[in-house]
């Protein structure tokens, strides 16, 4: 069952937050957005974006690690 609806209404209660998004959305307020909404969808948008790549390359760094791991022990049990 899907927990997060189209309708969903989010509260910012992290002031700092806050205050990054409304100076954000008001330097590109009537430039690259006509709406808080549009401009919310993207920051979520890219946020999505950026974390599934973090994810991604934890995952990389991860095995690597254990691919160097795995070479450096054959190496010193030739």
């Amino acid at each position: 069952m899907d927990e997060i609806k189209q309708e969903n209404i989010v509260r910012i209660y992290d002031k700092k937050l806050l205050e990054r998004l409304n100076k954000m959305y008001g330097e590109t307020k009537g430039i690259l957005y006509t709406s808080k909404n549009n401009f919310l969808n993207d920051i979520l948008q890219v946020g999505i974006q950026t974390f599934e790549k973090q994810e991604k390359d934890n995952w990389a760094i991860q095995h690597e690690k254990q691919t160097l791991l795995d070479a450096i022990h054959a190496t010193r049990s030739e």
